[in-house]
This record gives C-alpha cells, sequence and structure tokens, in this order.
C-alpha cells in the first residue's frame, strides 16, 4: 500500500518536501504504514497522485467505460 505514497514522495522531492507541505514532521510520513485518512486529498492534490493510489483499500480505482454498442440494424 506504500506504492501511492512512495510515487507522492518522488513527485514532491523527498520526504522533507512533502512534509513541509503538510507542514508535519518527515519522520512521521515515514511511520506511515498507509496514508492516514485526513491527508489524502492533501496530497492528492499537491502530488497529483489519485486517491486509490495512495489509499486502495478505502477508495475503489475508477471502472474502465465500456465501449458504446454499434446501433445494430433492424433493432431500434
Amino acid at each position: 500500500m506504500k506504492d501511492g505514497l512512495q510515487k507522492a514522495v518522488g513527485i514532491v522531492g523527498g520526504y522533507t518536501a512533502l512534509a513541509r507541505k503538510l507542514g508535519i514532521d518527515r519522520n512521521a510520513i515515514r511511520r506511515w504504514h498507509n496514508v492516514p485518512d485526513h491527508w489524502i486529498i492533501k496530497i492528492e492534490h499537491l502530488t497529483g497522485v489519485p486517491r486509490e493510489e495512495l489509499r486502495p483499500d478505502l477508495y475503489l480505482a475508477p471502472r474502465p467505460k465500456a465501449p458504446a454498442r454499434a446501433a445494430r440494424p433492424g433493432l431500434s
């Protein structure tokens, strides 16, 4: 579950940079087993990493849209 967090950390330039943006200690971030729910949206906005990647246990990945079916002649 830390893959999304690692991606976010890389985007902002490290644990220290993310911690500064959040106004917390970088060691707090390193101790997270999961991104705390109250930080998910903020980190998503700061980094662009979707909430589904930050906490897949809380947010389902969006389903791909089914392709539109072509109308078959005579079935109107």
